[in-house]
């Protein structure tokens, strides 16, 4: 069932304004209606509107937001509510970075667009003539592109309903539809080599559409007797996806303008790839909450799964996607029909508590864009015929087991736990020609992951309290990958993207109407690639410390406003310079890629928060 924050019992309203670095500024309006007449019908209605400048590079990032609730009791202890939402992002992405361009270009240079002679520079480095020293890297062309743009349109809506049918039977659920249209582009420079432009352009768009028409619903029964919690359900859902790739010519060098970056996309020149599929999804559950004794409680229960995707193929452009054909005419099915799940919490003493968890799960065969996802569905026909007959979902077991301890001045756990992925699939990237950079299915085989977190909040005197978290990791593969007759040593390696140690620490004090905090946290060493071959190394991206700041005070009520409050934030206080996002283009079977996206530097933030 969705979830939000239902409408105030209260009429009355609330306003928060932020500003920050960057010419950031969020706006936030929500108005509840407050109960209605005898019918106590109540609503609300919020828009959010966040904007913000680039932080590297020019161009807005832009999203608003738009979510509305109709709530209605009926009798005391049953309502149904409807809801709507939507949202529209606006955003010129990020340059994707590999570790020899940040070792040698640095991590500033992004996108031409919007910079002095963007086009004219952008142009002339597809040619292979730098003007900007993007030749210091081995991979000038990679350095910057032209432009790269994502525009994300969201619509959904549905009916949450929740009845108590007898004092002890409550029956929930939710029906829901949710579209979604999403463009991404980029300006390919590498047209000439792969999808000549009719005008011969140096330049052209390369334009990725998917959309996302699902429907679906929930239902859930809960009963309770004796010392039994006794809960059955399921979902189902429909989701029609489609996707498609197509290029659009950018002008010559001095013949005009280049494309708005924002589209509108009509009249491609070549379709890359389409495909369309349709996904059934159908997950029952039957679980009980036993409580034999005071203290005690026992949960068991599984779930069973049935996914079925059938894909179609509708246009394939060889020269991009190196495949005669791609996956057309097939289907996957992930089918599990028992999953279980055990938990057991013991309170056995005051202010004591030990915990036990098991469970499997199992992934479905995921969607995406043609050679995004660790899918077979996603690749060429051939990679379909190979793998995809026989290829078996990913299936975990899981297991953890901790102890907790709760007083007035001191929390404190520990925990270890133990998952075992069986058939691991990844989405793996390799170099077909020097400018075809694909992408492909393996299964990894087993991934074996131990460890252990601990975390410990320390509450000295009133108002000050003071946390420490600390979590170890060690997840291996149990086996090389071999691909296209090559072996990439990766047997004993940490997964790629996980760190083996994190830690967090923050401190906050609160005095009446003032709070101050500081926190900082550590992300340990992760590996790029998955392993290594005699001619490329093994890689990985450094550890680092983030630190932030803030502060607020809450001067109450004011004329008609209540609950006035500013605050003032510093984030990456020390501007640390570090790497955050991991895999944007998938992750490298050995060596380094343009996969890697660099955290912001410090910024500052202050805010206005009132209800009326």
């Amino acid at each position: 069932m969705y979830a939000s924050r239902d409408p105030a019992k209260k009429k009355g309203a609330e306003v928060s304004q932020t500003f920050g670095s960057y010419n950031m500024f969020r706006t936030f309006v929500r108005l509840d209606s407050g109960e209605i007449g005898p019918a106590k019908t109540r609503f609300y209605v919020s828009y959010a509107r966040n904007d913000t400048n680039k932080w590297t590079g020019v161009g807005p990032q832009f999203q608003q937001v738009i979510n509305a609730k109709l709530y209605q009791p009926i009798g005391e202890s049953s309502h149904i509510s409807a809801f709507f939402d939507y949202s529209d992002v606006d955003q010129m992405t990020y340059m994707p970075k590999s570790l020899e361009i940040l070792n040698t270009v640095g991590q500033r240079p992004d996108y031409y667009y919007g910079t002095p002679n963007g086009y004219r520079d952008a142009y002339m480095a597809a040619e292979g003539n730098y003007m900007r020293g993007e030749n210091r890297s081995n991979d000038p062309k990679d350095v910057s592109y032209y432009d790269g743009v994502n525009e994300v349109r969201d619509y959904m809506g549905g009916i949450n309903y929740d009845f108590l049918l007898t004092n002890r039977l409550r029956l929930t659920g939710s029906i829901y539809g949710h579209r979604e249209s999403f463009y991404t582009t980029w300006a390919n420079p590498y047209t000439q080599d792969m999808v000549p432009a009719p005008n011969g352009a140096a330049l052209s768009e390369d334009v990725t559409h998917t959309g996302i028409q699902r429907f679906g619903g929930t239902t859930n029964l809960a009963y309770n007797i004796a010392h039994h919690d006794i809960n059955v359900g399921f979902w189902y859902e429909n989701n029609h996806f489609n996707t498609e790739g197509n290029e659009y010519s950018e002008p010559v060098l001095g013949t005009g303008s280049p494309l708005n970056s924002w589209g509108p996309w009509n009249n491609p020149y070549a379709t890359l790839y389409a495909q369309v599929f349709n996904t059934n999804t159908f997950v029952a559950h039957v679980s009980d909450t036993y409580s034999p004794v005071h203290g005690l409680k026992i949960h068991y229960g599984f779930r069973s799964l049935l996914n079925t995707t059938r894909v179609g193929a509708l246009a394939n452009y060889p020269d991009y996607t190196g495949a005669s054909a791609i996956a057309g005419g097939d289907s996957l099915t992930t089918a599990k029909a028992f999953l279980p799940h055990i938990n057991i919490d013991w309170n056995f003493r005051k202010h004591h508590e030990l915990y036990f968890d098991f469970a499997e799960n199992v992934r479905a065969f995921p969607v995406s864009t043609y050679g995004a996802a660790a899918s077979p569905l996603v690749n060429s026909q051939q990679a379909y015929e190979e793998k995809g007959r026989n290829v078996q979902p990913e299936t975990a077991w899981a297991y953890s087991i901790g102890y907790r301890y709760t007083s007035r001045y001191l929390t404190g756990s520990i925990s270890a736990y133990r998952v075992d992925f069986h058939n691991r699939l990844q989405a793996l990237s390799y170099n077909v020609t020097p400018t075809q950079f694909l992408s492909s299915v393996q299964n990894v085989g087993s991934v074996n992951m131990n460890g252990v977190d601990a975390a410990l909040t320390f509450i000295p005197v009133h108002g000050l309290n003071i946390y420490n978290s600390i979590s170890y990791n060690h997840a291996t593969y149990a086996k090389n990958i071999t691909s296209d007759g090559i072996t990439y040593y990766s047997h004993g390696r940490q997964v790629v993207g996980y760190p083996s140690l994190m830690y967090k620490a923050s401190a906050s004090y609160s005095f009446h109407n003032a709070e101050v905090f500081i926190n900082t946290s550590y992300i340990g060493r992760r590996n790029l690639s998955y392993g290594y071959t005699a001619q490329d190394p093994a890689t990985s991206v450094p550890s680092y410390w983030l630190t932030n700041l803030g502060a607020s005070y809450d001067f109450g009520r004011i004329g008609i406003m209540k609950n006035f409050r500013i605050n003032f934030n510093v984030y990456n206080l020390t501007n640390v310079r570090y790497i955050g996002a991991m895999g944007v283009e998938n992750f490298p079977l050995a060596g380094d890629q343009d996969t890697l996206q660099m955290g912001a530097p410090r910024m500052f933030y202050g805010g206005l928060r009132a209800q009326f």
